[in-house]
């Protein structure tokens, strides 16, 4: 009888320490990325190219349509909204605009992070949409995910001086 008592005791606590190790090993381990992350990537590695060149052909098959709403933020308590381009990619202020945001927007993550599902309800949120005539990429993030994520922070910066700006300005999205 002890010595059954002994080995239910030894297996408990194999199996306790087999748990930990586990939790461990999880918790120390990168997160995976999302699918809507891996292929907001893809998209845009194919993307950004044809947005450096001025070729019009091109740029007339890439119906893109990106739009970025803050809502509810300490700084501003009604809801913002930017669209871009303002007005076509054609125009060399409006594509450059555009490339700068859609590459903040691929080096935050933002596709990779967990998406409320009643952003009303939540509170303040970031709202990312990014549509082309074949992909659409959304995703809706509590802004205190925007206070943890540079890049999502000089986005909103970067709008906020293309809303602001009348003219042509030169600014490095790294910089910003």
């Amino acid at each position: 009888m002890a010595k059954r008592k002994i080995l239910s005791t030894q297996a408990l606590v194999t199996a306790a320490v087999a748990i930990a190790a586990v939790i461990i090993f999880n918790l120390t381990r990168p997160p995976l990325a999302s699918d809507m992350l891996v292929a907001f990537s893809t998209w845009y590695k194919t993307t950004s190219p044809i947005l450096e060149q001025s070729d019009p052909l091109a740029l007339s098959e890439l119906k893109l349509n990106v739009t970025i709403e803050l809502s509810g933020s300490s700084s501003s308590p009604s809801a913002v909204t930017w669209n871009l381009p303002a007005r076509s990619l054609n125009d060399n202020i409006d594509r450059s605009n555009t490339a700068r945001a859609l590459q903040l927007i691929n080096e935050s993550g933002v596709f990779g992070l967990p998406s409320i599902a009643n952003p009303a309800k939540r509170g303040s949120f970031l709202s990312i949409s990014v549509r082309n005539n074949e992909r659409v990429f959304e995703t809706t993030i509590p802004t205190l995910e925007v206070e943890k994520n540079i890049q999502l922070q000089n986005l909103l910066k970067l709008l906020d001086i293309f809303s602001n700006s009348t003219q042509a300005l030169a600014i490095d999205p790294a910089r910003t």
